[in-house]
């Protein structure tokens, strides 16, 4: 399973269970009765191959669980919910105080502010030459989730001089525990930025 495709599906499903749930866009959904006989409860299937946090957390590698972690701890300037309220509500969860959650905040930011550019070149290719990238693109779309790779290590390898070990010890807790447990990471099929399907020809 390779390591990018993961990544990929890991960020379309984000926080399943957990910071509120996507449906995967290739799941198949069925009906059940509840027990009074008349509404019906969508039940979505995972595809063949899918790691599921809540019954493997081991399988989950740590840089995918920090990265979705990052995602959502970065600073935004629109959303329904304010994003003091938004972080307030996440320290909680994780358990960390205010002053704790700040310094953690700031490394996400720079996680986002380092990962943005690669993130928007990589959309750029895929809306421009999906569903026929030639090599070329394909091997710059590789060499850009190598270079995103390279960050997420880079960042986590440098939390102990950033954060302290009490706050690096609830963060492995709050990750290897509720956050692994709330992901699901599958192969695909892959999609558009826009969420649109297209073939699965070149994978």
């Amino acid at each position: 399973m390779k390591v990018q495709v993961l990544y990929f599906s890991a960020i379309c499903l984000l926080f399943i269970g957990l910071f509120g749930s996507m449906r995967p866009n290739n799941s198949k959904a069925t009906s059940i009765l509840t027990p009074t006989g008349i509404q019906e409860k969508p039940v979505f299937k995972d595809p063949p191959g899918t790691i599921d946090g809540a019954k493997n957390p081991e399988l989950i590698p740590e840089a995918v669980a920090y990265e979705l972690l990052f995602l959502k701890l970065s600073r935004r300037t629109s959303g329904r919910i304010p994003d003091a309220d938004r972080i307030a509500a996440l320290a909680e969860k994780i358990g960390l105080s205010e002053d704790e959650m700040l310094r953690v905040r700031n490394v996400a930011d720079e996680f986002k502010l380092r990962v943005s550019p690669l993130d928007e070149e990589t959309k750029t290719l895929k809306d421009n030459h999906w569903p026929d990238p030639d090599p070329q693109i394909l091997s710059r779309l590789q060499t850009l989730q190598i270079e995103k790779e390279t960050i997420i290590s880079d960042i986590i390898s440098s939390l102990p001089t950033k954060i302290s070990m009490a706050t690096m010890s609830t963060l492995s807790q709050f990750l290897n525990g509720k956050m692994k447990q709330g992901i699901k990471l599958h192969e695909g099929p892959p999609t558009l930025p826009s969420g649109k399907s297209y073939p699965k020809k070149h994978h």
